[in-house]
């Protein structure tokens, strides 16, 4: 089985995030609410991050997120 690529596996700050996506923090949880945009993981009480495996699908297609982000 192949080895997962490290960049895929880390996990992104939401200044990341808005940097790689060029959108507001406001935009990204808007997303997340209604399901477009990839859910953060909780890392402690207050504190998320992203997926950056997620963010680059989203990244590549963002208009078939909502439809095909089922994990």
């Amino acid at each position: 089985m192949p080895s997962p690529n490290p960049d895929q596996q880390r996990l992104l700050e939401i200044k990341q995030v808005m940097k790689a996506t060029s959108l507001s923090r406001s935009s990204i949880y808007r997303g997340v609410k209604a399901g477009t945009f990839p859910v953060p993981v909780a890392l402690t009480t207050g504190r998320v991050a992203w997926r950056a495996a997620d963010v680059a699908k989203w990244i590549d297609a963002p208009l078939e997120w909502g439809a095909e982000a089922e994990f």
